[in-house]
Protein backbone atom coordinates (compact mmCIF):
# COMPACT_ATOMS: atom_id res chain seq x y z
CA UNK A 1 0.00 0.00 0.00
CA UNK A 2 1.51 3.34 -1.07
CA UNK A 3 0.54 6.81 -0.02
CA UNK A 4 1.61 10.30 -1.07
CA UNK A 5 2.78 12.74 1.56
CA UNK A 6 1.63 16.33 1.73
CA UNK A 7 4.85 17.54 0.17
CA UNK A 8 6.86 20.71 0.53
CA UNK A 9 4.26 22.81 -1.31
CA UNK A 10 1.50 21.99 1.18
CA UNK A 11 3.79 22.56 4.15
CA UNK A 12 4.91 25.93 2.82
CA UNK A 13 1.30 26.94 2.22
CA UNK A 14 0.33 26.08 5.80
CA UNK A 15 3.39 27.78 7.30
CA UNK A 16 2.81 30.93 5.27
CA UNK A 17 -0.82 31.01 6.39
CA UNK A 18 0.32 30.65 10.01
CA UNK A 19 2.66 33.62 9.56
CA UNK A 20 -0.03 35.80 7.95
CA UNK A 21 -2.61 34.94 10.62
CA UNK A 22 -0.09 35.74 13.35
CA UNK A 23 0.64 39.09 11.68
CA UNK A 24 -3.06 39.99 11.57
CA UNK A 25 -3.44 38.88 15.19
CA UNK A 26 -0.64 41.22 16.31
CA UNK A 27 -2.23 44.10 14.35
CA UNK A 28 -5.59 43.39 15.95
CA UNK A 29 -4.02 43.44 19.42
CA UNK A 30 -2.51 46.85 18.66
CA UNK A 31 -5.86 48.17 17.42
CA UNK A 32 -7.51 46.89 20.56
CA UNK A 33 -4.94 48.67 22.73
CA UNK A 34 -5.53 51.89 20.78
CA UNK A 35 -9.29 51.63 21.39
CA UNK A 36 -8.77 50.93 25.09
CA UNK A 37 -6.42 53.94 25.44
CA UNK A 38 -8.92 56.21 23.68
CA UNK A 39 -11.72 54.98 25.91
CA UNK A 40 -9.60 55.63 29.01
CA UNK A 41 -8.74 59.17 27.89
CA UNK A 42 -12.39 59.81 27.06
CA UNK A 43 -13.51 58.83 30.56
CA UNK A 44 -10.74 60.92 32.15
CA UNK A 45 -11.75 63.94 30.06
CA UNK A 46 -15.42 63.52 31.05
CA UNK A 47 -14.52 63.22 34.74
CA UNK A 48 -12.35 66.33 34.48
CA UNK A 49 -15.27 68.21 32.92
CA UNK A 50 -17.68 67.12 35.65
CA UNK A 51 -15.51 67.27 38.75
CA UNK A 52 -12.56 69.41 37.69
CA UNK A 53 -9.01 68.41 36.91
CA UNK A 54 -7.18 67.08 39.94
CA UNK A 55 -3.44 67.68 39.90
CA UNK A 56 -1.31 65.03 41.60
CA UNK A 57 0.46 66.22 44.71
CA UNK A 58 4.16 66.82 44.25
CA UNK A 59 6.34 65.71 47.11
CA UNK A 60 9.81 67.19 47.04
CA UNK A 61 12.62 66.51 49.44
CA UNK A 62 14.24 69.52 51.08
CA UNK A 63 17.73 68.15 50.56
CA UNK A 64 17.13 66.20 47.37
CA UNK A 65 19.58 66.36 44.46
CA UNK A 66 16.87 67.69 42.12
CA UNK A 67 15.73 70.50 44.39
CA UNK A 68 15.10 73.65 42.38
CA UNK A 69 16.80 76.81 43.66
CA UNK A 70 14.61 79.60 44.96
CA UNK A 71 14.67 82.59 42.62
CA UNK A 72 14.67 86.12 44.11
CA UNK A 73 14.97 89.60 42.68
CA UNK A 74 18.56 90.07 43.79
CA UNK A 75 20.65 92.28 41.47
CA UNK A 76 24.42 91.72 41.34
CA UNK A 77 25.28 91.46 45.04
CA UNK A 78 28.99 90.66 45.56
CA UNK A 79 29.90 87.50 47.43
CA UNK A 80 30.63 87.66 51.13
CA UNK A 81 28.72 90.87 51.83
CA UNK A 82 25.83 89.93 54.09
CA UNK A 83 25.46 93.49 55.34
CA UNK A 84 24.88 94.69 51.78
CA UNK A 85 21.96 92.31 51.36
CA UNK A 86 20.35 93.50 54.62
CA UNK A 87 20.82 97.15 53.71
CA UNK A 88 19.47 96.57 50.22
CA UNK A 89 16.35 94.97 51.67
CA UNK A 90 15.74 98.11 53.73
CA UNK A 91 15.84 100.24 50.58
CA UNK A 92 19.18 102.03 51.23
CA UNK A 93 21.70 102.83 48.51
CA UNK A 94 24.94 100.97 49.15
CA UNK A 95 28.15 100.21 47.29
CA UNK A 96 30.66 97.36 47.70
CA UNK A 97 32.77 99.38 50.20
CA UNK A 98 29.85 99.65 52.62
CA UNK A 99 29.65 103.50 52.58
CA UNK A 100 26.38 105.29 52.01
CA UNK A 101 26.39 107.50 48.94
CA UNK A 102 24.00 109.80 47.22
CA UNK A 103 22.32 108.56 44.09
CA UNK A 104 24.60 109.01 41.09
CA UNK A 105 23.51 109.07 37.48
CA UNK A 106 25.59 106.38 35.78
CA UNK A 107 25.40 108.19 32.39
CA UNK A 108 27.12 111.42 33.44
CA UNK A 109 30.93 111.32 33.27
CA UNK A 110 32.98 114.35 34.38
CA UNK A 111 36.54 115.15 33.30
CA UNK A 112 39.52 116.96 34.93
CA UNK A 113 41.61 119.88 33.61
CA UNK A 114 43.80 117.62 31.44
CA UNK A 115 40.75 116.38 29.58
CA UNK A 116 41.02 112.81 30.73
CA UNK A 117 37.69 111.38 31.78
CA UNK A 118 37.34 110.25 35.34
CA UNK A 119 36.40 106.62 35.95
CA UNK A 120 32.71 105.88 35.74
CA UNK A 121 31.11 105.67 39.20
CA UNK A 122 29.84 102.26 40.18
CA UNK A 123 26.17 101.49 39.65
CA UNK A 124 24.04 101.21 42.78
CA UNK A 125 23.32 97.70 43.99
CA UNK A 126 19.63 97.26 44.62
CA UNK A 127 17.46 94.45 45.88
CA UNK A 128 13.75 94.60 45.19
CA UNK A 129 11.73 93.59 48.22
CA UNK A 130 9.66 90.48 47.51
CA UNK A 131 7.20 91.37 50.26
CA UNK A 132 6.50 94.82 48.77
CA UNK A 133 6.09 93.38 45.28
CA UNK A 134 3.67 90.69 46.48
CA UNK A 135 1.61 93.23 48.43
CA UNK A 136 1.40 95.44 45.37
CA UNK A 137 0.21 92.61 43.11
CA UNK A 138 -2.31 91.44 45.69
CA UNK A 139 -3.62 95.00 46.00
CA UNK A 140 -4.21 95.22 42.25
CA UNK A 141 -6.02 91.86 42.26
CA UNK A 142 -8.26 92.68 45.24
CA UNK A 143 -9.10 96.06 43.77
CA UNK A 144 -10.18 94.50 40.49
CA UNK A 145 -12.33 91.89 42.28
CA UNK A 146 -13.98 94.46 44.53
CA UNK A 147 -14.76 96.69 41.55
CA UNK A 148 -16.35 93.77 39.65
CA UNK A 149 -18.43 92.83 42.70
CA UNK A 150 -19.65 96.38 43.16
CA UNK A 151 -20.65 96.62 39.48
CA UNK A 152 -22.56 93.34 39.72
CA UNK A 153 -24.32 94.35 42.95
CA UNK A 154 -25.26 97.75 41.52
CA UNK A 155 -27.37 96.11 38.78
CA UNK A 156 -31.13 95.90 39.26
CA UNK A 157 -32.43 92.65 40.73
CA UNK A 158 -34.60 91.87 37.70
CA UNK A 159 -31.76 92.23 35.21
CA UNK A 160 -29.47 90.16 37.43
CA UNK A 161 -31.97 87.31 37.73
CA UNK A 162 -32.66 87.38 33.97
CA UNK A 163 -28.94 87.32 33.23
CA UNK A 164 -28.43 84.42 35.62
CA UNK A 165 -31.29 82.48 34.05
CA UNK A 166 -29.83 82.98 30.56
CA UNK A 167 -26.40 81.86 31.73
CA UNK A 168 -27.87 78.79 33.45
CA UNK A 169 -29.77 77.90 30.28
CA UNK A 170 -26.60 78.25 28.19
CA UNK A 171 -24.64 76.14 30.68
CA UNK A 172 -27.31 73.44 30.66
CA UNK A 173 -27.37 73.36 26.84
CA UNK A 174 -23.58 73.06 26.66
CA UNK A 175 -23.61 70.32 29.31
CA UNK A 176 -26.26 68.37 27.35
CA UNK A 177 -24.25 68.66 24.13
CA UNK A 178 -21.09 67.49 25.87
CA UNK A 179 -22.91 64.59 27.50
CA UNK A 180 -24.42 63.50 24.16
CA UNK A 181 -21.03 63.70 22.46
CA UNK A 182 -19.46 61.66 25.28
CA UNK A 183 -22.16 58.97 25.11
CA UNK A 184 -21.94 58.79 21.31
CA UNK A 185 -18.15 58.43 21.30
CA UNK A 186 -18.25 55.95 24.17
CA UNK A 187 -20.82 53.84 22.30
CA UNK A 188 -18.65 53.82 19.16
CA UNK A 189 -15.57 52.85 21.14
CA UNK A 190 -17.47 50.07 22.90
CA UNK A 191 -18.66 48.66 19.58
CA UNK A 192 -15.18 48.87 18.09
CA UNK A 193 -13.65 47.19 21.14
CA UNK A 194 -16.16 44.33 20.94
CA UNK A 195 -15.47 43.96 17.21
CA UNK A 196 -11.70 43.85 17.66
CA UNK A 197 -11.99 41.44 20.61
CA UNK A 198 -14.12 39.01 18.58
CA UNK A 199 -11.72 39.27 15.64
CA UNK A 200 -8.76 38.63 17.92
CA UNK A 201 -10.43 35.51 19.32
CA UNK A 202 -11.15 34.15 15.82
CA UNK A 203 -7.59 34.80 14.66
CA UNK A 204 -6.16 33.13 17.75
CA UNK A 205 -8.27 30.01 17.14
CA UNK A 206 -7.33 29.97 13.45
CA UNK A 207 -3.64 30.28 14.27
CA UNK A 208 -3.87 27.47 16.82
CA UNK A 209 -5.65 25.24 14.30
CA UNK A 210 -3.02 25.82 11.62
CA UNK A 211 -0.11 25.33 14.00
CA UNK A 212 -1.56 22.03 15.16
CA UNK A 213 -2.01 20.95 11.54
CA UNK A 214 1.62 21.77 10.69
CA UNK A 215 2.88 19.88 13.75
CA UNK A 216 0.55 16.95 13.03
CA UNK A 217 1.83 16.66 9.43
CA UNK A 218 5.40 16.32 10.67
CA UNK A 219 4.39 13.81 13.35
CA UNK A 220 2.21 11.61 11.12
CA UNK A 221 4.75 11.47 8.30
CA UNK A 222 7.45 10.57 10.80
CA UNK A 223 5.26 7.81 12.25
CA UNK A 224 4.72 6.35 8.74
CA UNK A 225 8.49 6.21 8.27
CA UNK A 226 9.00 4.55 11.67
CA UNK A 227 6.37 1.93 10.82
CA UNK A 228 8.99 0.20 8.64
CA UNK A 229 10.88 -0.74 11.80
CA UNK A 230 10.20 -2.88 14.82
CA UNK A 231 9.93 -1.22 18.23
CA UNK A 232 10.70 -2.33 21.75
CA UNK A 233 8.03 -2.69 24.41
CA UNK A 234 10.04 -0.80 27.03
CA UNK A 235 10.10 2.99 27.08
CA UNK A 236 11.73 5.02 25.74
CA UNK A 237 11.05 3.01 22.61
CA UNK A 238 13.90 1.89 20.38
CA UNK A 239 13.38 1.15 16.69
CA UNK A 240 15.36 -1.60 14.98
CA UNK A 241 15.41 -4.18 12.18
CA UNK A 242 16.77 -7.71 12.50
CA UNK A 243 19.64 -8.73 10.25
CA UNK A 244 17.48 -11.52 8.79
CA UNK A 245 13.68 -11.35 8.73
CA UNK A 246 11.57 -14.23 9.88
CA UNK A 247 7.92 -14.80 9.14
CA UNK A 248 7.03 -13.33 12.55
CA UNK A 249 9.10 -10.15 12.09
CA UNK A 250 7.72 -9.60 8.58
CA UNK A 251 4.16 -9.98 9.90
CA UNK A 252 4.79 -7.46 12.70
CA UNK A 253 6.32 -4.94 10.30
CA UNK A 254 3.38 -5.26 7.89
CA UNK A 255 0.89 -4.78 10.74
CA UNK A 256 2.69 -1.67 11.93
CA UNK A 257 2.88 -0.25 8.41
CA UNK A 258 -0.82 -0.93 7.71
CA UNK A 259 -1.92 0.70 10.98
CA UNK A 260 0.30 3.77 10.36
CA UNK A 261 -0.96 4.19 6.79
CA UNK A 262 -4.59 3.87 7.93
CA UNK A 263 -4.07 6.61 10.53
CA UNK A 264 -2.29 8.80 7.99
CA UNK A 265 -5.05 8.30 5.38
CA UNK A 266 -7.67 9.42 7.88
CA UNK A 267 -5.58 12.43 8.85
CA UNK A 268 -4.86 13.25 5.21
CA UNK A 269 -8.58 13.61 4.47
CA UNK A 270 -8.91 16.33 7.12
CA UNK A 271 -5.63 17.91 6.01
CA UNK A 272 -6.67 18.13 2.36
CA UNK A 273 -9.89 19.87 3.40
CA UNK A 274 -7.87 22.35 5.48
CA UNK A 275 -5.41 23.04 2.63
CA UNK A 276 -8.29 23.63 0.21
CA UNK A 277 -9.89 26.02 2.69
CA UNK A 278 -6.60 27.90 3.04
CA UNK A 279 -6.29 28.25 -0.74
CA UNK A 280 -9.85 29.48 -1.17
CA UNK A 281 -10.21 31.57 2.00
CA UNK A 282 -6.71 32.80 2.68
CA UNK A 283 -6.38 35.44 5.39
CA UNK A 284 -4.61 37.59 2.81
CA UNK A 285 -7.84 37.75 0.81
CA UNK A 286 -10.18 38.17 3.76
CA UNK A 287 -8.07 40.74 5.66
CA UNK A 288 -5.74 42.79 3.44
CA UNK A 289 -2.86 44.18 5.46
CA UNK A 290 -3.27 47.76 6.69
CA UNK A 291 -1.04 49.80 8.94
CA UNK A 292 -2.28 50.16 12.51
CA UNK A 293 -2.68 53.69 13.98
CA UNK A 294 -0.66 53.51 17.18
CA UNK A 295 -1.51 56.95 18.58
CA UNK A 296 -4.96 58.53 18.34
CA UNK A 297 -6.55 59.09 14.94
CA UNK A 298 -9.11 56.88 13.30
CA UNK A 299 -9.10 53.12 13.41
CA UNK A 300 -8.05 51.16 10.38
CA UNK A 301 -10.63 48.73 9.17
Amino acid sequence: MSIAFVGEGGNQLLRREVYLVNQRRIDTEQRLRVVQDREKRLVERENARKFGKVKPERVESDNGPNKRPKITSLVALPQGSEDLASKGAEGESVDPTGDKKDPVDPVEVSGDASGKPEPRPQRRLLQISDAKRDRKLMGFLMGHLNKSRQEFESRPEASRSLFEQKMLAVDAKIADQQREAFEREQRLLTEEKAKQSALLERLSKRQEQLQKAVSRVILEEHQVCLANFLETKATPKLYYLPSHHTAETRRRVEERRSAALARYSEFRAHLDALVADVRDNSIEKLMPYSRVPLMGGGLAG
